[in-house]
């Protein structure tokens, strides 16, 4: 592959996504981790804010509310993991994530993900593409509230203007 197909935004997105970040991260051949399945109950806390924890998680199904301060942030489901934000850095988790319905996930230990990562050379590729979707999100969370405000703070049409001279 060449040097422009593999920074193409497509290929990028197909070679690194999470569904393929777990084919890799589950592969035994080259530098074998551990993982586990792991089930969660509709109401199980997955994952606490403010508090360090030791794994990521791969959602294979249901649903799950990402909750900061005790207000839902969004709703993350199939394919998405759980915990891969705090991955560089012994860092306390910056939410709460909390199933809405039972959930079945894919287990890994952050440290083991971590080397097999740094011990391949798409590794890099794969924690980039991840914050570029991170990124995106919030973008488009950005310009909701923003859209959201402009409406609420627009004057109403049926309010009349007292105009002063």
């Amino acid at each position: 592959m060449s040097y422009m197909e593999l920074f193409d935004k497509d290929v990028m997105e197909e070679e690194f996504s999470s569904t393929e970040l777990l084919n890799v991260l589950s592969d035994k051949t080259s530098f074998p981790i551990d993982k586990e399945r792991k089930v969660f109950r509709k109401k199980d806390y997955i994952v606490i804010e403010n508090e360090i924890h030791d794994y990521i998680y791969f959602i294979q199904s249901g649903i799950c509310g990402v909750w900061k301060n005790e207000h839902i942030n969004s709703f993350i489901g199939e394919n998405d993991i759980i915990g891969f934000n705090e991955i560089l850095g012994n860092e306390p988790s910056f939410t709460s994530v909390i199933a809405l319905t039972d959930i079945v996930t894919w287990r890994f230990s952050k440290e083991e993900v971590m080397s097999k990562l740094m011990y391949s050379q798409e590794g890099a590729f794969y924690l980039y593409q991840y914050m570029k979707l991170v990124n995106a999100n919030l973008l488009q969370k950005q310009l909701l509230q923003t859209e959201e405000t402009k409406k609420t703070t627009s004057p109403h049409p049926h309010t009349s203007r007292t105009t002063i001279r």
